[in-house]
């Protein structure tokens, strides 16, 4: 049954002026952004009420998807006012929200970074031809998958298979190799580049848990075997006091998104380092959430390279005081390769939760519940400020590990009791938290599918290990 619409008018940010509102944009902007992800009865989650369109067409489940928008709006008192019209981006967020709350999540991940990728496009900070679009890099998971099929693991049940006849180590030293080539790429890139033009900031960028702080680290080694100088500046230090602090949904501080971070004070140290002056950089401190003066001078030598391990290190505002010219960026992603099952992907974010639970129960003594209720505020700074830049980067190295998932489950299970007890999810459902109930359920039978490696061989993975930046022992 169609939804009466209320909403008249719709402000233009850009232009300022009112239009017309006009539902069947809103229903081609869904379908555009469902196609990237192979469509909106593909991406149906049986949990929803949307259960009920599998057998509709594309068109119609779009058409119901705006009603629900128009329904939201409607509720909105004000919206009813020609001159208190809605924004653009004011509808956009509700299209997001309820293609979230409607189960369609990877729809709604595309509709988000399409979004996004589009306003830094009119900003200038991104050419078209450089844009992300759904954020999926055809040429490196095609060269993922047929690593993982040159391996006979298609599936879970072929790495299962594996580690059922006692190779898990051998997959261990098989794909510690495959990504120490690949960052071996990255410095021979690097050095072309170099030869190119003066390189002065190499930028370690990804979203959460991807593996950026053990992939500096590397790269750094190789480099300055090389005889590259590197001195890094932690952004870190440039977070907002607590005061002045963005919050996510749960009243925390948001350290996810790029507005978190004091970009123009950033900047204007930036600016003078690459003019060889001396900056003192600030302290930030996370227990007490104040930032104070650092005594001590920072200066980039003549020879030296600045390098920058920063979630947002592509987000042109990060680095806007430094000519891209001179920035060598890297970009750091889990792309997997093996399905979960047939026609089921194993998700991206999914690899990157499980790492982060396993670090924040380590190192910050959280639940496993604390980091899936918040994984949608790090899933929204994403959106906004790592993956729709990611083809600006000079390389890409993916970050993903054959032998991860039995690792992260091996180690979850053995330092939290029951981490996705069905009860617990269940609260979830009952309190209508879906997003937290959706992505739990699909890690536990994510993690259900896997085997389960023995202690003896969790131990034997190196010390140097990727790995180990998450389940912890890591040492260069």
């Amino acid at each position: 049954m169609a939804i009466e619409n209320r909403i008249g008018k719709v402000k233009n940010n850009k232009k300022g002026f009112l239009m017309d509102f006009n539902k069947d944009k809103i229903a081609s902007a869904i379908l555009q952004a469902a196609e990237e992800v192979g469509g909106l009865k593909r991406n149906i989650d049986p949990d929803s009420v949307y259960i009920r369109f599998k057998d509709d067409t594309e068109q119609a489940i779009a058409q119901a998807l705006t009603e629900d928008v128009i329904l939201c709006l409607n509720m909105q008192r004000q919206y009813r006012s020609p001159n208190m019209a809605p924004t653009l981006e004011e509808i956009h967020d509700v299209v997001i929200d309820v293609l979230q709350d409607r189960g369609f999540v990877s729809v709604s991940s595309s509709y988000s970074i399409y979004r996004e990728g589009k306003r830094a496009i009119r900003m200038g900070w991104l050419r078209e031809q450089d844009f992300a679009r759904n954020g999926y890099p055809k040429d490196v998971i095609e060269l993922r998958k047929k690593f993982c099929l040159k391996q006979g693991l298609q599936y879970i049940v072929g790495l299962n298979r594996q580690i059922k006849e006692g190779h898990f180590l051998e997959l261990v030293q098989l794909d510690s190799e495959r990504y120490e080539k690949e960052l071996e790429k990255a410095v021979l890139k690097f050095e072309k580049k170099s030869q190119k033009v003066k390189l002065r900031v190499m930028i370690i960028a990804g979203p959460s848990s991807s593996g950026k702080t053990t992939t500096t680290k590397k790269l750094c080694n190789y480099l300055s075997a090389k005889g590259y100088q590197f001195k890094m500046l932690a952004v870190d230090n440039y977070f907002f006091p607590t005061a002045e602090y963005p919050r996510d949904w749960f009243g925390d501080m948001d350290y996810e998104l790029p507005e978190s971070i004091d970009l123009q004070r950033l900047n204007e140290d930036l600016e003078k380092l690459m003019a060889g002056q001396i900056v003192y950089p600030p302290l930030y401190d996370f227990k007490t959430g104040c930032r104070s003066e650092s005594p001590e001078p920072f200066q980039l030598g003549k020879d030296e390279i600045l390098l920058l391990d920063c979630l947002h290190g592509l987000y042109p505002p990060t680095t806007s005081a430094i000519d891209d010219s001179c920035k060598f960026k890297v970009y750091i992603e889990t792309y997997p390769g093996i399905d979960q099952e047939p026609d089921v992907p194993i998700k991206f974010s999914d690899i990157r939760v499980l790492r982060r639970m396993c670090r924040d129960v380590r190192d910050r003594g959280y639940s496993v519940q604390y980091t899936l209720e918040h994984w949608a505020t790090v899933r929204k700074g994403e959106f906004k400020g790592i993956i729709p830049f990611y083809c600006t980067a000079d390389v890409i190295v993916n970050g993903s590990l054959l032998y991860e998932l039995p690792t992260l489950k091996h180690y979850l299970m053995t330092h939290c009791q029951s981490p996705f007890a069905d009860a617990v999810l269940q609260q979830y459902k009952e309190h209508g938290r879906m997003d937290v109930y959706r992505r739990g359920s699909r890690v536990k039978r994510l993690l259900d599918l896997v085997a389960q490696p023995s202690d003896e061989e969790v131990k034997a993975i190196p010390s140097y290990n990727l790995i180990r930046e998450f389940i912890g022992g890591y040492q260069v």
